[in-house]
């Protein structure tokens, strides 16, 4: 098939970049709330979404800008650390289906993006849907007032123990233990976690239930964390299950990524604060006068506790001298009166001497300690005056930065803290990427991802039951990007698909079989409509 005929099927291509843009520039003026029509269409795809589950997770997934314009920053996982970045805020379904998503930077934090995005959320709901929903978030969302926001609207939260010391666990107590599989390579090759939860009610507001949980992994390795909930129904496992499961959403980020592209940036223009202003919800931060001030206080403290810690290292390197200097010369005192009387008694009497010559070794050994110590004395002379002339100079750089720190901290007190955060941001010269096409884009691969999710259950049916290992998302994809043949025989429409790919005769086989049953699927819908089609794999590359 080319363009052409696609067209039969879809409507005209967008083939390029360019057109694709100005296609989606077109739609966003003729309809700005498309987004949200193709989200109410992509829910009705979801057996447990939107009006239908009443369980969802939310996570942010974020990704790195490396261009030079000045977005502002924020956590970025992906470097562990602090970068330029863009967020896609996730709502995804119990069994990990993406159902809502909207981008947004890191001017507001995700506390208070949640609220404001659940109200948009609501809107795939009927009203009577709107309340009693259990949304499992990571330890991000932790805050008391955060909670309390949840208890206002009749929604639940299940999230993380953020900072949990460990000691929650009381031995002897009543608990609840289960194992939870996971296929590893085939559906039969089973992955076993255990898990042991103790509940108790949260010590900081006892409506909260408390799950402390000893999880053990299938090699032996076990940990110990704490989670919370709101939802006093649901059951103890139901809850540890959904919080260890949130990797759900980590897995289909990684897919949306890799074949849909789900980080691309689609368009690239920006937003300054400046324009911005009348639209934004205005925010008191520390005024640039006040940073700079507490910046300056800072490297001048630093440079304080520098020069204190040179001046005592000075001081004690002077009072060690000081020390050994009186040994010394506590020593020569001490001991060379004896020496000198006793080589005066050799002198005077040379036969006597001979009869002390070991004696007389040993004084002569002294007498070169002390001979040391007449040096050491002298070094010491010589050393201290450069000592102490650091030490004045140490101690006149303490009392400039003294100083100085002083007249800081008054400049501190008498400087406006407060300033407007947009007015900071304008003064920066701070942007926001332009994600409205973005959003619609992104909104219309979420569907294309669900509508060949759902191929996949199919696919997964045949492919699976035929002990195959789990690498069926990416043979599905090479059959739905196949290139065939069509061959309309004896009232019946033949495709045939070439694969570029060496299969097993059990894989070709389990592919003819939903093959087969996709075939029969589509002949039933277009009964009377069109003629039957036959869809197979061909055993060798077409022949035209």
């Amino acid at each position: 098939m080319n363009g052409t005929d696609l067209a039969r099927f879809t409507g005209g291509p967008v083939p390029t970049d360019q057109t694709q843009r100005q296609t989606l520039a077109r739609l966003l003026v003729e309809s700005p709330a498309l987004w949200l029509d193709l989200l109410r269409g992509n829910a009705l795809l979801l057996a447990d979404g939107p009006g239908r589950g009443t369980v969802f997770y939310h996570d942010p997934h974020t990704k790195e800008y490396t261009g030079g314009l000045p977005f502002l920053k924020g956590w970025c996982g992906r470097r562990h650390g602090v970068a330029r970045v863009l967020h896609l805020d996730f709502f995804h379904t119990r069994s990990g289906h993406p159902c809502f998503m909207i981008p947004a930077d890191s001017y507001e934090d995700m506390r208070e993006r949640f609220f404001a995005e659940l109200e948009w959320f609501d809107l795939l709901f009927p009203p009577e849907g709107r309340k009693g929903r259990l949304f499992v978030i990571d330890r991000a969302i932790f805050g008391i007032e955060t909670f309390a926001r949840f208890t206002a609207r009749h929604d639940r939260l299940l999230t993380w123990e953020k900072r949990y010391a460990g000691d929650g666990w009381v031995e002897g107590a009543s608990e609840t233990a289960f194992v939870l599989t996971r296929p590893r390579n085939r559906s039969d090759d089973l992955l076993e976690w255990t898990f042991r939860v103790q509940e108790q009610p949260w010590r900081r507001d006892p409506a909260w239930r408390r799950f402390v949980v000893r999880a053990t992994n299938p090699e032996g390795r076990t940990i110990e964390v704490a989670a919370l909930c709101s939802d006093p129904a649901v059951a103890v496992t139901d809850a540890v299950t959904l919080i260890f499961s949130r990797w759900l959403q980590e897995n289909d980020f990684r897919i949306l990524d890799r074949h849909f592209g789900i980080m691309q940036m689609t368009s690239r223009r920006s937003q300054t604060y400046a324009d911005l202003a009348q639209t934004l919800t205005d925010r008191p931060v520390e005024s640039i006068e006040y940073r700079e001030l507490h910046a300056a206080a800072a490297a001048l403290r630093r440079s304080l506790q520098k020069l204190l810690y040179d001046r005592e290292r000075v001081v004690d390197t002077l009072k060690q001298m000081d020390r050994d200097s009186a040994g010394a010369r506590l020593r020569l005192d001490r001991d060379m009166p004896a020496i000198k009387r006793r080589f005066e008694q050799c002198q005077a009497d040379p036969d006597a001497c001979g009869k002390h010559l070991r004696e007389l070794a040993a004084l002569g050994a002294l007498a070169g300690e002390l001979e040391l110590c007449r040096n050491a004395l002298r070094k010491a002379a010589r050393g201290r005056p450069k000592l102490e002339t650091r030490r004045e100079a140490l101690q006149a750089g303490i009392d400039s930065a003294k100083s100085q720190s002083d007249a800081l901290e008054q400049r501190l007190k008498a400087a406006n803290r407060e300033d407007s955060k947009l007015r900071f941001l304008a003064a920066e010269g701070a942007c926001r990427p332009e994600t409205a096409a973005k959003h619609l884009m992104d909104c219309t691969k979420i569907v294309a991802r669900n509508v060949f999710y759902c191929l996949l259950g199919e696919f997964r049916r045949h492919y699976n039951s035929a002990g195959q290992q789990n690498d069926d998302l990416a043979i599905l994809r090479l059959v739905t990007r196949a290139a065939g043949i069509m061959d309309l025989r004896d009232g019946v429409l033949h495709i045939g698909l070439w694969l570029r790919a060496s299969l097993e005769p059990a894989m070709r086989a389990a592919i003819n079989r939903f093959l087969a049953d996709v075939s029969a699927r589509i002949s039933d819908h277009f009964q009377g409509r069109a003629v039957p089609v036959q869809i197979s794999l061909l055993q060798d590359a077409p022949q035209l």
